[in-house]
């Protein structure tokens, strides 16, 4: 391979400049070369890696479908009036804030259930209030 004239007196730049550093920057400098290279691998293979995300996802959805299709062959409705979340979960699920949901107890519109010092919410009772957030 033949260097053009540029890349001839970039190296000579570079080697001239390379043998001024002190010898501890010298000597560091192959873990570098080598991190550097570890890094461009990792950016190069990033395309690959997200490709292999977006297919077990694809499969992870088919399989929920599957399985939802099955759910629904058999009639098997999801009782969600057992089911309880954390105040942390319902306001990531309804987008409020956790003030929000404080407000909404000390008004009646979502009340929440006690377990000790726990405070969990009833599905249930989070999918009767729909979209409404609780302001008259």
């Amino acid at each position: 391979m033949k260097l053009t004239k540029e890349q001839a007196e970039a190296w000579n730049r570079y080697s001239h400049n390379f043998n001024n550093l002190p010898y501890e920057i010298r000597k560091a400098l192959p873990d570098l070369t080598q991190r550097i290279q570890e890094i461009q691998y990792l950016i190069h293979n990033q395309e690959n890696v997200l490709y292999q995300l977006r297919q077990r996802q694809n499969m992870l959805l088919g399989e929920l479908v599957k399985w939802n299709e099955e759910v629904n062959v058999i009639g098997d409705i999801p009782n969600y009036e057992n089911t309880y979340l954390t105040r942390k979960e319902v306001s990531d699920l309804i987008g409020v804030s956790l003030m929000t949901l404080h407000r909404w107890e000390k008004d009646k519109v979502l009340v929440p259930v006690r377990f000790g010092h726990s405070v969990r919410y009833k599905l249930s009772d989070i999918q009767k209030i729909g979209g409404q957030d609780g302001r008259d």
